[in-house]
């Protein structure tokens, strides 16, 4: 699927075009069957400035990706940690997206812990999703840990 470019604000207030994007997006807020009828709603808002996203504000016109589904010892920040057990983790493929590290530096800087994140726009089409899984609460060696269940691939 070929995607077309979108235009985003950076953090020094020029506009920057997207790349094509391929990641890993959790979430706690949807329905599997929803998703997999309707895809990722653009349920969000409307600002397009990378910077205002990367530290939360609700009015973004974006969601985040990254690059690891689970499991990386918590040194960054991966989609299951977003979704949080019996949520969601999405992997998403190649949509429009904004390397936030590169866009909005200063205001990766100011997070407490790491994401490694690409933005990207938050509604995303049925055939953008390749498939999802649950995010299990799982103990190895008497450890608890975010793990993933069987993937579903969406059709």
């Amino acid at each position: 699927m070929a995607t077309q470019t979108q235009l985003a604000l950076a953090e020094s207030g020029l506009q920057v075009a997207s790349a094509p994007a391929y990641g890993f997006h959790g979430s706690d807020k949807y329905q599997q069957a929803a998703v997999i009828a309707n895809g990722l709603p653009a349920d969000g808002g409307t600002d397009l400035r990378l910077a205002e996203h990367v530290v939360g504000h609700a009015a973004s016109a974006f969601r985040g990706t990254v690059g690891l589904p689970a499991g990386n010892g918590n040194l960054l920040m991966t989609a299951a940690n977003w979704a949080g057990a019996g949520g969601l983790v999405f992997e998403i493929g190649w949509v429009s997206g904004w390397d936030t590290n590169v866009h909005a530096a200063r205001a990766v800087s100011t997070l407490n812990r790491k994401e490694a994140e690409t933005a990207i726009l938050r509604g995303v089409e049925v055939q953008a999703i390749k498939r999802l899984t649950t995010v299990q609460l799982k103990t190895r060696g008497g450890t608890q840990y975010l793990g993933l269940g069987s993937w579903i691939t969406v059709p």
